[in-house]
């Protein structure tokens, strides 16, 4: 099984106990617990009906079942759902209740990480807990799951913004970088340490690049050329491909007059690459990326 994980940048395009208790977006309280749980024959635990049942299904949108105030301003600022699994789950249980957690993307408060993902993912005695890293902790979830999804190949997209830098480029960009790459980083020692290195890449993408020459804002601009990195166990890491730009504004790779590089090596290019790593057939590549037909190159070579 072959896994591409994308996070987005500039948005940057680039991926247990019971019961489980899910909460999306933001921690809420827990619901109202019921007084005491009924069995089911098949022996797992359904909470008992509250006791406001025929009011909630009158407004299903008034506090404290579905929606939670946690800020007490009496305003509805969270959703709170459950996830219900027997008493005693067995590992197949809790993989299929993390997978649909994931699917809805809930962040799980009260579901035990598989220790390869939680120690992957924790630096310096501290989870990683900055938006990125979550979105790459259910990846890892969903590909630790692939037994149960039963999915060949598999296709993530997760997303950061705040790349968009027209002022104060340097501190900006400094802040994402500083949580996108322990995020990749964290996501790729999971990958190792789960045995799946060779079977998982991790790709950027953006919309534009940033102009060399800044603005007065202390920021950059839109541009146009621009850098990208392709991580994992089967990319031949440790290089630089494509050509690197002549630094020099106004000159014979500029666009313009502020450092708008002329791209050498296009998106087809990295797109087939990538593709044909992915099982594409040669046909299909050539469909997907019918610009690849203008270059030489079709495979740039960076994957085993």
């Amino acid at each position: 099984m072959k896994h591409l994980v994308l996070p987005i940048a500039c948005t940057l395009v680039l991926a247990a106990a019971s019961p489980l208790h899910s909460q999306k977006k933001k921690p809420a309280a827990p619901a109202p617990a019921a007084s005491k749980p009924a069995s089911t024959a098949a022996g797992a635990e359904t909470p008992a009906p509250p006791a406001d049942k025929e009011t909630f299904l009158e407004n299903p949108w008034q506090l404290g079942m579905l929606l939670q105030d946690t800020n007490g301003d009496k305003i509805a600022d969270a959703v709170c759902g459950h996830i219900i699994v027997p008493a005693n789950p067995n590992a197949a249980e809790n993989t299929a209740a993390a997978n649909v957690a994931a699917r809805v993307g809930y962040e799980t408060s009260a579901l035990t990480l598989p220790v390869v993902i939680q120690n992957a993912f924790t630096v310096n005695g501290a989870l990683l807990n900055t938006g990125i890293a979550q979105q790459l902790r259910q990846v890892a979830r969903l590909i630790e799951a692939r037994a149960t999804i039963g999915a060949k190949r598999q296709f993530f997209f997760v997303g950061v913004g705040g790349y968009d830098t027209h002022s104060n480029t340097v501190t900006n960009q400094t802040n994402n970088f500083n949580q996108l790459f322990p995020a990749m980083k964290a996501f790729y020692d999971y990958t190792v340490a789960a045995g799946v290195a060779a079977d998982v890449v991790q790709f950027t993408a953006s919309d534009f690049n940033r102009t060399f020459i800044g603005n007065a804002n202390a920021g950059v601009d839109h541009a146009w050329g621009g850098h990208h990195i392709v991580l994992g166990g089967s990319v031949k890491g440790g290089d630089m491909y494509g050509t690197f730009p002549t630094l020099v504004p106004k000159g014979i790779d500029d666009a313009g007059s502020n450092g708008s590089w002329i791209p050498t090596t296009a998106v087809d290019q990295v797109g087939a690459t990538l593709g044909k790593w992915f099982g594409m057939p040669a046909t299909d590549i050539a469909q997907v990326f019918p610009n690849l037909a203008n270059f030489t190159v079709k495979d740039l070579g960076f994957m085993l």
